[in-house]
């Protein structure tokens, strides 16, 4: 079976049961698990191993290097289950290394990474829409203490359909929250943004681009009205709203993805939603969802819970810092400048963002 027909035909997650009926069959696995139990790894190692295990010795030491590890709660997934496993965490194209953090926060089996690279690389559709490399941010934007404090919106469209998406993203979580609407109307936004703060409550800053419907009389009374303060970016600089752009660029790729393979792009933009939500962020090594609500979220693939830790949001900010502190450092190589302050190569001030 090919890639392309192993990514059309419908997945079906499976669960903790479908993984320990698979292990029981799985001879190396069973092996596996008596030396985690009994701790008998010295067996293995042995010049005389036994031949119950010398039989399987070679794939046995791939475990025995990471034996502190595999103590841990973690789930072993089953040769015949892993590349299930790798669609399911690749299922709305969130990108090689969002697929590749998924599934260490997950599961483990022998060469991930490699198995991981393997499958994204042949598969022509994310090659073809992949992104290109792209200048660093020149603005580093400050770590922000809680969640929800600091929001960024904008709009990816118009789509070829008429529609637009609205994306409004947490800075510090980077929770985002998205709609399908068909204008860019004062009213529709303000209605968007009702909605929103029904559930998760009124934020402090709103940041966007000074388009007219986030300048218009409407949208001024309404925030006014909530105590928001509104944050407009610089003219014909959509780098300046990077947290919103940074997610446009892969929702673009999963609707484009979603009209080749001919599946209903609205179906495959919220499992995308589900699906980013529920990562661990490049920046923050955590998921979205348990920044914002302190608690883990359920996937497709299964897990063993774990306790959520009290000092999630200082792990977070430290990595934070820690990206902003290295973009720094890199972005005077990657920004080549004109003698005009308002002018940089490289930049596109296109913000029709069209799929």
């Amino acid at each position: 079976m090919s890639i392309l027909q192993l990514n059309t035909h419908v997945l079906n997650p499976f669960s903790l049961l479908d993984i320990q009926r698979e292990t029981k069959a799985d001879p190396i696995l069973q092996i596996l698990s008596e030396l985690i139990t009994t701790n008998t790894w010295h067996k293995l190692l042995h010049p005389n191993c036994p031949p119950e295990l010398k039989k399987f010795q070679k794939d046995l030491l791939a475990y025995c290097n990471i034996r502190q590890e595999l103590t841990e709660i973690t789930v072993r997934i089953v040769h015949s289950l892993e590349i299930t496993v790798i669609q399911l965490a690749h299922n709305s194209h969130k990108g090689l290394e969002k697929t590749k953090s998924l599934l260490r926060e997950k599961v483990y089996f022998p060469g991930l990474d490699t198995k991981v690279e393997e499958y994204v690389k042949r598969w022509a559709i994310c090659q073809a829409l992949g992104k290109q490399n792209a200048p660093a941010e020149l603005l580093i934007t400050p770590t922000l203490e809680e969640v929800w404090d600091t929001v960024n919106i904008d709009y990816l469209g118009p789509l070829p359909n008429g529609f637009y998406v609205v994306v409004l993203i947490d800075q510090t979580s980077k929770f985002l929250v998205v709609d399908i609407i068909h204008n860019t109307s004062a009213d529709l936004l303000i209605d968007f943004l009702q909605k929103t703060i029904a559930v998760y409550g009124i934020p402090k800053t709103i940041v966007s681009d000074n388009g007219p419907p986030f300048t218009s009389f409407k949208t001024k009374m309404f925030l006014n009205k909530l105590n928001i303060q509104h944050k407009g970016i610089t003219p014909l600089w959509p780098q300046a709203n990077s947290q919103a752009e940074s997610f446009i660029k892969p929702l673009i790729k999963t609707i484009r993805a979603a009209h080749i393979e001919r599946k209903d792009w609205k179906k495959q933009l919220y499992n995308f939603l589900f699906s980013y939500r529920t990562t661990p962020h490049c920046t923050t090594r955590i998921q979205s969802s348990k920044l914002m609500f302190n608690r883990v979220t359920g996937f497709t693939i299964p897990s063993f819970q774990i306790r959520v830790d009290t000092n999630i949001n200082d792990q977070a900010k430290k990595r934070q810092e820690n990206a902003k502190l290295y973009r720094k450092k890199i972005s005077r190589f990657k920004i080549p400048r004109k003698k005009s302050k308002f002018k940089y190569r490289g930049y596109s001030t296109d913000k029709t963002n069209k799929i």
